[in-house]
């Protein structure tokens, strides 16, 4: 699901943070740094095997339908494997049918006509306040950011934080303050890829 070395970001609502440096994604052994004391995702698990077969866009695809329901829940690796022939227009219909109406509002559902145009495909990932995400697109716009133009689509990550906007003048509970800094050391994992951010320290004011 892309090349390793592919550089991957998280464009983080600027609500949050101002300004993103941009990381090279690690191996996907090797994606938790040893110091977060988290154990990283292998090629163990044949559904994330499976995802890695496709193309990125039907693999967020399948991602945002399983909405909050575990992948091995959702859907089997036999379907995964059946979406990497066909286009994007049969594999969101068949996905929808059979995935999307049992885990995700219709409102959610990302039915398109042209998705083989010119136009920006958008990854978007909503943060709880308890740490917990799920994904919503690909969308399609017509306008790129900075970063899609240098990086490429697949590789931006829109994470946006719940609870409505959080200004840095505000006051919030440490435990939501705790989450953005995890997110921000650690990263979000789409199937077997690691989307991260790096740079000078990050304080947020609540």
């Amino acid at each position: 699901m892309g090349e390793d070395k592919a550089q991957q970001v998280l464009d983080i609502d600027d609500s949050i943070l101002e300004s993103l440096s941009v990381d090279e994604s690690m191996g996907h052994e090797n994606a938790f740094s040893s110091s977060t004391g988290k154990p990283s995702r292998t090629h163990s698990n044949p559904h994330l095997i499976a995802l890695g077969e496709l193309e990125f866009r039907k693999a967020f695809l399948i991602l945002s339908y399983c909405g909050r329901s575990r992948l091995e829940v959702a859907i089997t690796v036999d379907m995964i494997l059946r979406m990497k022939n066909m286009s994007m227009i049969q594999c969101e219909s068949e996905l929808w049918s059979v995935v999307g109406r049992n885990y995700i509002e219709q409102t959610d559902r990302c039915k398109n006509l042209d998705w083989d145009s010119e136009r920006t495909y958008i990854y978007r990932c909503c943060v709880d306040t308890d740490g917990t995400y799920i994904f919503k697109g690909p969308y399609l716009q017509s306008q790129k950011t900075h970063l899609q133009r240098v990086l490429g689509d697949d590789n931006v990550l829109d994470v946006r934080f719940s609870e409505g906007e959080v200004s840095r003048n505000s006051s919030a509970n440490s435990s939501e303050a705790s989450v953005y800094h995890k997110i921000a050391k650690e990263g979000i994992f789409v199937g077997l890829r690691l989307y991260r951010f790096f740079g000078k320290a990050i304080n947020f004011f609540f």
